[in-house]
């Protein structure tokens, strides 16, 4: 069990500090969705939809729409292989709903959201903030509590975003920087100093939130919980469950499996079945020494 204590240390900041990046994030991507079209020849595997002021009586479920934008990219070569949809109150009134969907194959949008305006009379917006699934599954499942999967979807959940994903983020937050210095430039004297002092202080609250949730790494007692609610058995089941949650861009597992060994993986796995039949083992003691 000292492993659990050893390797469990490894985790950098709690749950709380972790909800604070999420709900940034989901601000700043909130604000920027309806302002990051796509380009029309764009080709891409994954995309993420959103509906924005939702005719309710037209789709009035988050099945409904699910089912619209799955059959839009129907008269297309690519096949539909799972998708995520939400529904959630937008900031100036009304709905909108959020749909991430993943295709065997890469297929452009445009086709997609010009049927959807042929049959329905909707337009929708294509996002091009999310770079793959897990990254928008993410972002459609912040909030709603009744977030709704298709069939056989991978089992994403208690999860956090991979490396590439704040990679990426990184590099968009320092284009838009990079823009937003050269308007400034082209500004008065005064405009500029103005400025100045809003992302001086835009930096460091930046800076503030990046410290305040950083994402910690996977703990031994997490994967442990892990392991019992999944029903994982054996270290051959744990790779390929893994592996196909990798495919899809949430790789905590995998980079739990891959850095801290064969040896500890097999004690997480002996150790969590343990303590999940430990109190029925002297329950049945018990009964056997009287």
């Amino acid at each position: 069990m000292e492993f659990l204590q050893e390797y469990g240390d490894f985790a950098e900041t709690g749950d709380d500090e972790e909800e604070i990046e999420v709900q940034a994030n989901s601000r700043v991507s909130e604000a920027n969705t309806e302002n990051s079209c796509l380009r029309d020849d764009a080709v891409r595997q994954v995309y993420l939809v959103t509906y924005s002021q939702a005719n309710l009586d037209m789709f009035p479920t988050r099945r409904s729409f699910a089912e619209a934008v799955v059959c839009s990219f129907s008269g297309t070569t690519a096949n539909v292989l799972q998708w995520v949809c939400c529904r959630e109150p937008h900031i100036h009134g009304g709905s909108h709903y959020h749909l991430a969907i993943k295709l065997d194959r890469c297929q452009r949008w445009l086709q997609s959201k010009q049927y959807l305006q042929s049959q329905h009379d909707i337009s929708v917006h294509f996002s091009n903030l999310h770079h793959n699934y897990f990254s928008a599954w993410k972002y459609v499942t912040k909030s709603d509590e009744h977030v709704l999967e298709s069939e056989g979807h991978p089992d994403l959940w208690n999860s956090k975003p991979p490396k590439t994903n704040k990679a990426c983020s990184r590099k968009r937050q320092s284009r838009n920087e990079q823009r937003e210095n050269h308007t400034r430039s082209r500004s008065t004297s005064l405009d500029s100093e103005h400025d100045d002092e809003e992302s001086t202080c835009s930096e460091k609250e930046t800076n503030k939130n990046k410290r305040k949730g950083r994402r910690k790494r996977l703990s031994a007692f997490e994967l442990s919980e892990i392991i019992v609610e999944r029903g994982i058995q054996t270290r051959t089941e744990l790779l390929a469950f893994a592996n196909k949650q990798k495919m899809e861009g949430k790789t905590d597992i995998a980079e739990f499996i891959v850095n801290r060994g064969p040896r500890v993986v097999a004690e997480v796995l002996s150790t969590a079945w343990e303590l999940q039949t430990a109190q029925e083992k002297i329950v049945r003691l018990e009964k056997i020494s009287h």
